[in-house]
């Protein structure tokens, strides 16, 4: 199926979901004034089954959709950014693997998805979106939020610096266990020490890492992010980005039209993100 086909199925589904909507708020409205003001069983039998017939074009289109979108969007331009791609978008990380990340704190609840496993210029990595959770908090606020957004591992190819840690003022929820604060490095430049912060075991790691270009790099991407956090331990890396939405996923999509170069702009634009981290940590 080409471009242009999987596009019009998008397109088919949406005006499917936008159609049952509308009938739905039509039921709904047909309803309370029939009964209001005209007080009348016939209209407000016909308001009630407008509402049903739009309730039935619904369930299931949301599945429809991400399935189309997810191979035009996600999996065919991981195919020809990396090699040995496999994607899995039902799939995730479990709640074990990402605690023992050790990024952010730990929580007690995970939704996870997007999970992709590939190679770009020899250097495999893992990934997927997260939402990590302690349900025993408040969620007033997002208050039992650990983390939200897309966690990436990557082999690390470079000088040993097992304990050296970045994260920008805004990341969600650093580890629980705060006896890395001891260790923080301040770098020479005074704009990026206002923006991240450097824990290292030794600060000698920290200096080799953030190179001028990879700080410059660390700022453009924290414009874009929420939040941003690394962990360096033996031969791997972990990266988080913290986003709200969902990188590899069309949130508006009842209300808008998918317009292709838009669309694979965003995800081409995740996905170099993912190649700069490597090109400048991993294959060092």
């Amino acid at each position: 199926m080409n471009i242009y086909k999987k596009l019009e199925k998008l397109e088919a589904v949406r005006r499917q979901v936008s159609a049952g909507v509308c009938l739905i708020g039509t039921g709904v409205i047909i309803f309370f004034i029939s009964m209001g003001i005209f007080q009348s069983g016939v209209w407000s039998f016909i308001g009630l089954a407008i509402g049903v017939v739009g309730g039935l074009l619904i369930p299931g289109t949301h599945e429809r959709y991400k399935v189309i979108y997810k191979e035009l969007f996600v999996q065919e331009p991981l195919e020809k950014n990396f090699d040995d791609v496999f994607y899995a978008w039902r799939a995730g990380f479990d709640l074990e693997t990402v605690n023992a990340f050790d990024l952010c704190k730990k929580g007690n609840q995970i939704e996870s998805e997007d999970y992709v496993k590939a190679v770009y210029n020899g250097i495999g990595f893992e990934m997927a979106e997260v939402v990590l959770k302690d349900k025993y908090k408040s969620q007033r606020s997002g208050e039992n939020i650990c983390f939200h957004g897309r966690m990436i591992v990557f082999d690390y190819q470079g000088k040993c610096v097992d304990g050296t840690r970045i994260y920008s003022k805004y990341f969600y929820r650093k580890p629980a266990d705060t006896a890395f604060g001891k260790n923080k490095v301040e770098m020479e430049s005074s704009r990026f020490n206002g923006i991240f912060d450097i824990y290292s075991e030794d600060a000698h790691d920290a200096f080799y890492l953030l190179t001028p270009d990879f700080m410059e790099v660390l700022e453009r991407l924290q414009k874009k992010y929420e939040g941003i956090g690394l962990r360096f331990y033996g031969n791997k890396v972990v990266a988080g980005f913290c986003e709200v939405n969902d990188a590899f996923d069309k949130n508006d999509w009842i209300a808008k039209e998918v317009v292709y170069p838009e669309e694979i702009e965003k995800v081409q634009g995740d996905i170099d993100d993912i190649k700069i981290i490597i090109d400048m940590v991993c294959r060092r």
